[in-house]
């Protein structure tokens, strides 16, 4: 029996390999965006990893306030009782409870952190890149202004004209002196 259990523990294993080669090679051919989807994040709210594109409206479970020395929500005037003294203890204000590993009270979607050290330095790498390209177009058109192209050209085209006048005008002129040669 356990030779047995051992072949099907085998034999399952090996589906669950072909698949991990299958995802390795999917994941070469993911965009950027899919990748950023797929990635896990930490919230900032409850401090939990998630995947990005599973992050939903009620996923969140946390607390708006911080866990700190409170009166209960009941307490007529907080602090200024004689009771106070007695029932005053670390809780969430929010909710009451004084467990401070509680779920959380309020629900939300995932927040990401601010920065993401990650996509930071892809984007600085892209913004170096296209700052180094903008750098090559600058130059680039300061070139062409300084040498006025445009100017250039239209000379060029007004010289290549009066060349093409000319040329008809001499083609013109030598067909007015044939123009009256009789052929016998």
């Amino acid at each position: 029996i356990d030779r047995q259990f051992k072949e099907q523990l085998k034999s399952s294993q090996s589906p669950l390999k072909e698949k991990s080669k299958t995802t390795d090679k999917n994941k070469k051919f993911q965009t950027l965006m899919q990748r950023h989807r797929e990635r896990t994040v930490q919230c900032k709210n409850c401090s939990k990893l998630y995947i990005e594109s599973q992050n939903n409206s009620i996923i969140c479970e946390y607390h708006p306030k911080s866990y700190t020395l409170a009166c209960p929500k009941t307490c007529p005037n907080p602090g200024l009782t004689s009771l106070c003294s007695s029932h005053r203890m670390r809780r969430w204000p929010c909710c009451d409870n004084v467990r401070q590993e509680c779920v959380g009270c309020c629900r939300r979607s995932h927040c990401p952190p601010d920065s993401d050290p990650v996509y930071d330095s892809v984007m600085n790498s892209i913004n170096e890149r296209d700052k180094d390209f903008m750098e090559s177009l600058d130059e680039k058109i300061a070139y062409v202004q300084s040498n006025d192209f445009p100017t250039q050209l239209n000379a060029a085209k007004k010289n290549k004209i009066f060349e093409i006048e000319d040329k008809l005008a001499m083609n013109r002129a030598t067909a007015e002196r044939f123009k009256n040669l009789k052929f016998v």
